[in-house]
């Protein structure tokens, strides 16, 4: 399985409060967001072999608790992100989430799983300027999305 890769940072303490996390970032992201920090990873392909990346994420293991999941847009890479999840939580990490809440049917998949412990659902505007910003399919995914966590009760 091939991995379209954005980046890695092995410790970070500041992707998940008060947690040592190793932060792994997936290329690609529909939302083309005019204040995006991530833009250079927005687009394009840096394919990387799965256990490529998890050894990334099993050399933190030393220091870092956690594995953060970010982008990107993570869920744009749905059978990847489950697939590197599930591997990292075998490893006995915790499993956190940042995603915009686009692709809700992969978060439901990873909450049904128990392949996540925390997500941070960026909600970007207001629900009546989703529409200029991002679309309306947009928001009516980042609802389902937010209706998903709280059902789930996800920090």
């Amino acid at each position: 399985m091939y991995v379209n890769f954005g980046g890695f940072v092995p410790i970070s303490t500041v992707d998940w409060r008060g947690r040592a996390a190793c932060t792994v970032f997936l290329r690609g992201c529909p939302a083309r967001c005019f204040y995006c920090h991530n833009v250079a990873i927005q687009n394009g392909k840096d394919l990387r072999d799965a256990d490529e990346i998890l050894d990334m994420i099993r050399s933190s293991r030393k220091i870092a608790g956690a594995v953060v999941f970010s982008g990107g847009e993570p869920t744009f890479q749905g059978p990847v992100l489950i697939h590197l999840a599930s591997a990292a939580r075998d490893m006995g990490f915790s499993i956190g989430l940042h995603t915009n809440g686009m692709f809700p049917r992969v978060i439901e998949t990873l909450l049904d799983q128990h392949l996540v412990d925390m997500i941070a659902l960026d909600i970007k505007t207001t629900w009546e300027r989703y529409d200029d910003l991002l679309g309306a399919a947009a928001v009516d995914a980042v609802k389902e999305s937010l209706a998903i966590c709280k059902r789930a009760k996800a920090d």
